[in-house]
């Protein structure tokens, strides 16, 4: 039987989490869609597609829309992934394959502040699809329950109708197709070694 995240340290990741957006405007309760408790293990090095029939859609928590044939909309000014990763020592790098709703000269990108367990560690403006990357603190991947709570916060995310460009009333932020979670080796140390 697979080894279960702690009760304890999932209730504390939302209840934190839940507070970081809560100060920054959202005002829908938490709920997740994942059972954080029997969510397996991410492979590093093993892209994970969020278009629909992809492994993405076990990560959702909150602030997704349904998956489309080749990425996933955010629906709302924050969404949250859960992540569990096998424990490493090495650095870890998450790179989000993604693009965000935006129009021309009105809205030219989406700002998105990126959070992972409630610390901020990146912000992006996210127009057409690129990949970003942020490292993850070591602390994050070192112990024995690797969970990620990561949260993109979206403070500009419109609805086509909204903006004029078509009938859908989905409040869009950004289009996620796809999530690499990288493992390396860290570099030598180099200096007086061997003198």
């Amino acid at each position: 039987m697979p080894d279960l995240v702690p009760f304890r340290v999932v209730a504390a990741l939302a209840a934190a989490v839940s507070l970081v957006l809560g100060s920054c405007g959202k005002v829908e309760p938490r709920k997740f869609a994942t059972d954080l408790t029997r969510l397996a293990p991410c492979e590093y090095d093993k892209p994970i597609s969020f278009g629909s029939g992809g492994e993405g859609e076990r990560l959702m928590l909150t602030g997704w829309s349904p998956p489309e044939p080749y990425f996933t909309w955010s629906d709302g000014i924050a969404a949250s992934l859960a992540i569990r990763l096998p424990p490493t020592d090495d650095v870890v790098q998450l790179h989000f394959k993604m693009a965000g709703m935006n129009v021309a000269k009105r809205l030219p990108f989406q700002r998105v502040d990126l959070f992972v367990n409630s610390q901020k560690l990146a912000r992006w403006q996210v127009a057409d699809e690129n990949v970003f990357t942020v490292t993850v603190p070591d602390r994050f991947v070192s112990g024995p329950d690797a969970l990620l709570v990561v949260d993109f916060y979206m403070p500009k995310s419109a609805s086509p109708d909204q903006l004029g460009i078509g009938s859908d009333r989905r409040r869009l932020g950004v289009r996620l197709a796809e999530l690499n979670i990288s493992s390396r080796p860290r570099p030598a140390a180099t200096g007086d070694a061997g003198q």
